[in-house]
């Protein structure tokens, strides 16, 4: 009995040193076929969403995000797909929607200053690009190359002030004269930029504009002030709301701000002079109207308000009575 104990003895020594000098390989590299790569999708409201945009031709809505990534609502029409995004490095990107698979068609980025908006007018060959130094540059959108004609901030202003304008704001291209462009600024300046002659027409500076919108037959313009209140201007003799028509007048206005935050509420005012608010449950980043007729130069007679909330995307309609 002690024998066969030590033969099991001796056993289990020789398989413990045999597994001591024998060392297991791993292979730790992922190998091609290790992973497998499926196409999916995604639905409902994108996470962290910036910005919105519609395009009233094709009846798109897309959403900007903080990650980078756009959300489509709606579907392309054929053979015509294009889409401008500008992103966090400043790059500014042409997608091509196409084909099956989105792709870029063309890139740029401006040296050393940061984009702060952009503007396309409809049919316009150009991109109007506004950065934080003051300056707005033209972009080939056919070639994506930078025009030599830039507005600089020093030429917009008034030549009596040394103070520097701040950033660029808001862009915008007369319905009637694409050649006259409304240029904002972040201290609240707003200028008439004649693209041909290189005139310039100043506003007051009281109290300082915070955004505008075009009458569509050119001839009136509308502020938004830092102080809440609205201007309406005439410019048949020249000296972020939104501000679409209809037959009976309809404008659609942003409530005041308070220290620059969102304000949770949107007012609607009628040509009867009468109001309505509209209060949300979260701030509103940006809001834009559905209009039926795409062009700016006529009656858009818009269906609904897209109103792009933290956390939520509310649409309402604007034919329904009240």
């Amino acid at each position: 009995m002690d024998r066969a104990k030590k033969k099991f003895a001796s056993a289990i020594d020789g398989l413990r040193s045999f597994t001591n000098r024998t060392e297991i390989v791993v292979n730790e590299k992922i190998q091609p076929e290790h992973c497998t790569f499926v196409k999916i999708v995604r639905h409902g409201f994108p996470d962290d969403a910036r910005c919105l945009a519609y395009d009233a031709i094709q009846r798109l809505l897309a959403i900007g995000t903080g990650h980078g990534a756009v959300r489509i609502l709606g579907k392309f029409a054929n053979f015509q797909g294009g889409l401008i995004t500008v992103c966090g490095n400043d790059m500014i990107h042409l997608w091509n929607y196409r084909q099956k698979i989105p792709e870029i068609v063309h890139s740029i980025q401006l040296n050393k200053e940061a984009v702060t908006c952009i503007h396309l007018p409809i049919g316009s060959k150009w991109l109007y690009v506004g950065t934080d130094k003051g300056n707005i540059y033209f972009v080939s959108v056919g070639t994506f190359q930078l025009s030599s004609y830039v507005i600089n901030w020093n030429k917009a202003i008034d030549l009596s002030s040394r103070v520097h304008p701040g950033s660029v704001r808001q862009i915008g291209a007369s319905p009637h004269e694409p050649t006259k462009l409304l240029i904002v600024f972040e201290k609240g300046a707003l200028i008439q930029w004649n693209l041909v002659t290189k005139e310039v027409d100043r506003f007051p500076l009281d109290p300082p504009i915070k955004c505008f919108s075009w009458h569509y037959e050119g001839k009136l313009l509308m502020t938004g002030n830092v102080d809440g209140s609205i201007c309406v201007y005439n410019l048949k003799k020249i000296s972020r709301f939104n501000f679409p028509f209809l037959k009976n007048f309809f404008q659609f206005l942003g409530m005041p701000t308070e220290d620059g935050l969102p304000a949770p509420a949107i007012t609607f005012l009628r040509a009867s002079k009468s109001a309505t608010v509209l209060e949300m449950d979260h701030p509103i980043l940006s809001f834009v109207t559905l209009p039926q007729v795409p062009f700016n130069s006529c009656p858009q007679q818009p269906q609904a308000l897209a109103t792009l909330l933290k956390g939520e995307l509310m649409v309402i309609d604007l034919q329904m009575p009240g």
